[in-house]
């Protein structure tokens, strides 16, 4: 019986990125999914790609497609119908995101204009790297402590 079919989704493979993808897709070559890269088109051309995948290069298929990232409205609508795109044409039976930052907010805003409830129908996971803390409302730890030692 095969494994799982599970499709990475990077939009941007510069710095550390592929890192993350690199490790993930090793695990879950190693549970024995079926692992379907999608980046850029360009990635193989990358010193990035080079150092992190092309080791694991028999073990994976590479499905190109994901623009590159560019801040602003219409980019950001792009890279969701470019994962849609991805998950139509590759058909996984997982969807990870390895750096779903900013991504999570164009594809509520997608769902809210559009009207649908959920981008494609199997299920996925996005990591979520860096965010603004929340608001200080309380004295911090460290006031707290020395408020005490007075």
């Amino acid at each position: 019986m095969a494994g799982l079919h599970c499709l990475i989704y990077e939009r941007d493979v510069t710095g550390h990125r592929l890192h993350h993808v690199r490790h993930l897709a090793e695990a879950l070559l190693e549970i024995g999914c079926e692992v379907t890269l999608g980046l850029q088109e360009d990635a193989r051309d990358r010193e990035e790609y080079v150092v992190h995948l092309k080791p694991l290069e028999p073990h994976f298929r590479f499905q190109g497609g994901p623009h590159s990232q560019v801040s602003n409205v219409v980019s950001r609508w792009q890279s969701v119908s470019d994962l849609q795109n991805a998950v139509r044409e590759v058909r996984p039976d997982r969807v990870y995101m390895t750096f779903s930052d900013f991504f999570t907010q164009s594809a509520a805003l997608r769902c809210l204009a559009t009207g649908r409830k959920r981008l494609f129908d199997v299920p996925g996971e996005g990591h979520i790297n860096r965010g603004r803390p929340p608001a200080r409302t309380a004295p911090s730890a460290q006031n707290s402590m020395n408020e005490s030692r007075s």
